[in-house]
């Protein structure tokens, strides 16, 4: 399996000029390419409403990207510093361009066209295995014979287990500088169809033995359903305290300061980047350790519900001639969502279970917190803010926590779908074309399974 790693770089003076210029060049040919691109669109839409213009050739379509950089870039006489610069790094942008096509392609309602790169927010260049040596012990070699840089060092906090197949140079908005490599780390990640496969030996009771719920909110960060509960520390909220009342700070001296060209302006702008760029280290690493604890249990299925994040988050300001209601408290809630990293968590998780041959299963997420998680009732009614009680059976817990028992049975019912048990279906038909988000309606299918609903009767 492919891993990663990324490490701080600090370069001297010498090195971080070269790498600019680099970075520089290669973004200005990358962006030459959408330019062209967004051309030669142009005039397969609209050339044939024109006498004065012409069609590309019948063979081109907007399906197909053209890898040629050479063209874009300018004269040697003009501008040499573009002939400076390693022709791979070229040839390697052309490709992450022509990756990012293929990704949309594949998934144009979720994937994006690729745009262009914003100096200051996209500064990276790709370093294929011609154009650097990797010694280890944090140092690597970089450069060619005629366009030699020398021996960088890095901060090495953890090894790299196998020799790296690239390798990318970035600074981010605060001026950070980082090295990172890609490599086979000889891992053998199951399908989720062999995952499948052996569960299939488990029975009814197994399968709930092995099953985690986890409810993701904003009280409680995670809630599972054998008992854990994941959040922020008491010293983690008050470092995101302290470092949210210096952003305020910040920002309100950069308000004031109202020239732009300003050198001071311009330090008050750094302060703030880091400080941002602070925050966001500690919530990717709260994320992780999370993330970590939670395939680090003894349990083979992890369920989630499959929240539309982005519609959770979506403002409520609305329009000038229809405007939003409540702006400031969705502002705060939206900003409360976004502080927890609910997305960021499941996206650890699912990478990281892989890894360790987990399966990952979503689940609709309606009513998971009305419906009691014993006898089934579904009323708004059942829950008070963090408390529920069913008024049916009388069932009380932490509205959480039932949550979780009830994305527990729902992500066993879905397991049952696609093993072929809660549905007239054989094993390989429910399971052919199976994705880590498995069938949204194998609640509804499953509960044709006996076994299972006298299962979570008797749960408890």
């Amino acid at each position: 399996m492919q891993d990663g790693r990324r490490y701080r770089y600090y370069p001297s003076p010498e090195e971080a000029q070269t790498f600019a210029q680099w970075i520089g060049c290669v973004r200005a040919v990358y962006n030459g390419k959408d330019t062209e691109e967004q051309y030669l669109n142009w005039l397969r839409r609209y050339a044939k409403f024109s006498a004065r213009s012409f069609a590309p050739d019948e063979g081109e379509s907007e399906f197909t990207f053209d890898q040629a950089y050479s063209h874009l870039k300018p004269d040697k006489t003009t501008a040499p510093w573009f002939h400076a610069v390693p022709p791979q790094l070229y040839r390697n942008a052309m490709y992450q361009r022509n990756q990012a096509w293929q990704k949309h392609w594949k998934d144009p309602g979720t994937v994006g066209r690729p745009g262009r790169r914003k100096k200051g927010e996209n500064d990276s260049i790709l370093l294929t295995k011609e154009l650097f040596q990797f010694w280890g012990s944090g140092l690597v070699l970089v450069g060619t014979e005629q366009r030699f840089v020398g021996v960088i060092e890095y901060r090495e906090h953890r090894g790299v287990t196998a020799e790296p197949n690239s390798m990318t140079i970035s600074r981010d908005t605060c001026n950070r500088w980082w090295v990172s490599f890609t490599f086979d780390d000889g891992i053998k990640v199951k399908s989720d169809e062999e995952i499948l496969q052996e569960l299939d030996a488990l029975s009814d009771e197994e399968l709930m033995e092995a099953t985690a719920g986890h409810d993701r909110g904003i009280v409680q960060q995670v809630t599972s359903s054998d008992g854990r509960v994941y959040g922020y520390t008491e010293a983690k909220q008050r470092a995101f305290a302290k470092y949210q009342r210096r952003v305020k700070a910040l920002q309100k001296k950069m308000a004031r300061q109202k020239d732009k060209k300003s050198a001071r302006r311009r330090k008050t702008k750094l302060k703030l980047a880091k400080t941002q760029a602070h925050i966001k280290d500690l919530r990717v690493d709260h994320a992780h350790q999370i993330s970590h604890r939670i395939v680090g249990t003894p349990k083979s299925i992890l369920a989630f519900e499959n929240l539309k994040l982005q519609n959770m988050t979506a403002s409520a300001k609305g329009t000038a001639e229809e405007p939003g209601k409540n702006v400031a408290a969705k502002s705060g809630l939206n900003r409360s969502l976004l502080h927890q990293g609910l997305g960021r968590i499941l996206q650890y998780v699912r990478y990281k279970a892989a890894r360790a041959g987990k399966l990952v299963v979503l689940v609709p997420p309606q009513n998971t917190s009305r419906r009691c998680s014993r006898c089934g009732h579904t009323e708004e009614a059942n829950r008070h803010g963090i408390h529920f009680r069913c008024l049916k059976c009388g069932h009380e817990a932490h509205a959480d926590a039932n949550a979780s028992d009830n994305i527990q049975l729902e992500g066993v019912r879905t397991v049952l779908t696609a093993l072929g048990r809660g549905a007239a279906q054989p094993f390989a038909e429910a399971t052919k074309g199976m994705t880590i988000t498995v069938h949204p309606a194998g609640a509804v299918e499953a509960s044709r399974s006996p076994r299972l609903a006298a299962l979570a009767a008797r749960r408890g």
